[in-house]
């Protein structure tokens, strides 16, 4: 028996409105083996390597990144890259000139010269985000179809730091303000093929969050200076007052940084195509602790080879013909050895901890933001053409320069 035509064009009214999800299906043991490969030959290549390392990065998270049934693509490259930063080495050359100069002038010149030179790079680093930003999405394509990006990068340099100076001045009053209009001003300049992504949010979307922590930060930090002149039982209770104020704070980040990415994301469209996303603080909160914990052991593991060594445990002829007493007592006397030593102890230092960031920050966060979003209404996206350049790579050089470059 068929069903009446009324309760058929009822169910249809009731079914929820398709809804595209991402998935992200990167592994971490896969990423650990590009890192470790790419560390390595950083070391014979003299650093230069690493613009090849940042380029298997991305093409790692983006071909194993889908929309739907489609992967995304990157197609930047590292020579690219490399000619970026070439470029802007000779950009900072007079920096460097000017930093030189003012340090041989008097004390109050050389403060003021200082401050400007600061304010110039921070305008600097704000160009260079902007327009590393256009390298990246000129160099995506979903569905074979290029995302790119207009506006000016001065312009948000300027704007950037206007309100960073303001947020700085009102003590932080104006962050809501600030980061809701340089969100607008990026993703409403943001554009697949020739859909244009849209903002609609406002900072009231974050005032909430952020004025509440805000709030009781002060008062946290108002009771710690009250119990440091006795007012409420000298050093012992500040002392425990401005540990809890300290607990606050780093708690504060992950949960405004939850916050506004959720709100502010939930409240884009890629032409009428909605978006959203939905991050938890708790979830930070725990990739955040998950690293604490692991670069804790790494820390023990390395501490303990070294006090093994360093105190004449392994001194002794081994199985393997390793004498370790010999090469201790060959650091001692050659100053190159233990320079060399210091060196190679330094850049494995900076290599684990470049490497536990990105297996257990990097790759957990890719994975959260990519497995919570959605796209709703996605059969508008159907009918996108292509739109758009390959932007130059001199953004992301500086950025890379700077050492604010990114994914």
């Amino acid at each position: 028996m068929s069903e009446p035509a009324g309760s058929v064009s009822e169910a249809a009214a009731t079914a929820e409105p398709p809804v595209m999800t991402a998935r992200f299906k990167g592994l971490r043991p896969q990423l650990f083996g590009l890192l470790l490969r790419g560390y390595v030959l950083l070391v014979p290549t003299l650093g230069i390597y690493r613009f090849w390392l940042i380029t298997q990065k991305r093409r790692y998270y983006w071909s194993r990144t889908r929309l739907g049934d489609d992967a995304l693509e990157y197609t930047g490259t590292a020579t690219e890259i490399l000619f970026g930063f070439l470029v802007a080495i000779a950009i900072f050359v007079p920096f460097y000139m000017f930093f030189f100069y003012i340090g041989t002038q008097t004390p109050t010149v050389a403060l003021i010269g200082l401050v400007a030179a600061l304010l110039a790079l921070f305008l600097l680093s704000g160009f260079a985000l902007f327009r590393s930003r256009r390298y990246r999405l000129t160099r995506t394509l979903w569905r074979g179809i290029r995302f790119h990006q207009t506006g000016s990068a001065w312009a948000y340099a300027f704007m950037r730091l206007g309100w960073y100076l303001l947020t700085a001045l009102t003590l932080g009053l104006t962050f809501p303000f600030m980061a809701a209009s340089l969100f607008r001003y990026r993703y409403n300049n943001t554009w697949y093929g020739d859909r244009q992504v849209s903002f609609d949010g406002s900072w009231k979307q974050l005032a909430g969050p952020f004025y509440g922590v805000w709030a009781l930060l002060a008062v946290l930090v108002a009771a710690s200076i009250a119990a440091f002149v006795d007012a409420f039982g000298g050093a012992i209770a500040g002392l425990t007052v401005s540990s809890l104020t300290v607990l606050v704070g780093l708690a504060a980040i992950p949960y405004i940084s939850a916050r506004e990415r959720t709100r502010f994301t939930s409240r884009i469209r890629i032409g009428d195509a909605p978006v959203s996303l939905h991050i938890r603080a708790r979830a930070l909160i725990g990739m955040y602790l998950v690293y604490a914990l692991v670069l804790l052991a790494v820390a023990l593991v390395a501490a303990t080879a070294v006090a093994y060594v360093v105190s004449g445990s392994f001194a002794i002829s081994t199985d393997f013909g390793v004498d370790f007493g010999a090469i201790l007592s060959a650091f001692e006397q050659s100053s190159w050895l233990t320079v060399a030593a210091f060196a190679a102890a330094y850049l494995l230092a900076i290599a684990t901890l470049a490497m536990v960031a990105e297996l257990f920050i990097g790759l957990t966060f890719w994975r959260m933001v990519v497995t919570r979003l959605k796209i709703a209404n996605p059969e508008s996206l159907d009918t996108v053409r292509a739109r758009g350049e390959r932007a130059p790579a001199i953004g992301e050089g500086l950025a890379d320069a700077l050492g604010s470059g990114g994914y």
